[in-house]
């Protein structure tokens, strides 16, 4: 991906299917990097409410006025990054995630699909995305998403031998 394919990207609002993460906190005395294992559990928190709902991009390195100011972590920090849908998440989830270089920024692209599989952090809370919002569900509502998920796939599922 280039900059002018991230430029086309941030054009878009943050949405269902579209949210970006900064990897910085704002405190008094300016800006300091987000600790990696709190990065990491904000964008699996991210992820499984897309893959929970109906799947979408997130672009980590983006402040909330779509500034790009990037990741700046050392090799171990970004590897545990990346793995963290891995290795925080029950069943694990592998999202296609591509490292952007822009000049001498890094940015994190992950994308995932809709899962068949209710995703839950290892503490056991389950998340979905509705709009820009990404709450927790309540254990009734988890039974709900479940039924639903298994519905839709035997309903796109095709019949063997089906002729029009």
């Amino acid at each position: 991906m280039h900059g002018d394919q991230i430029g086309l990207l941030l054009q878009q609002e943050r949405g269902q299917f579209f949210d970006f993460l900064s990897a910085f906190e704002y405190r008094r005395g300016g800006p300091h990097k987000k600790k990696e294992e709190e990065l990491g559990r904000e964008i699996v928190r991210i992820l499984s409410g897309m893959a929970n709902a109906d799947g979408g991009t997130l672009l980590v390195g983006v402040e909330a006025d779509k500034t790009i100011t990037g990741i700046p972590y050392d090799h171990n920090e970004l590897l545990a990054l990346l793995q963290a849908p891995q290795n925080l998440l029950r069943p694990s989830l592998s999202p296609a995630l591509e490292t952007i270089r822009l000049g001498n920024l890094q940015l994190l692209r992950f994308e995932v699909g809709s899962g068949l599989e209710i995703y839950r952090i290892a503490g056991g809370r389950s998340y979905y995305r509705i709009a820009t919002e990404t709450p927790s569900l309540p254990s009734e509502q988890i039974h709900s998403l479940k039924q639903a998920k298994k519905t839709v796939f035997y309903e796109r599922q095709q019949a063997l031998n089906a002729t029009w």
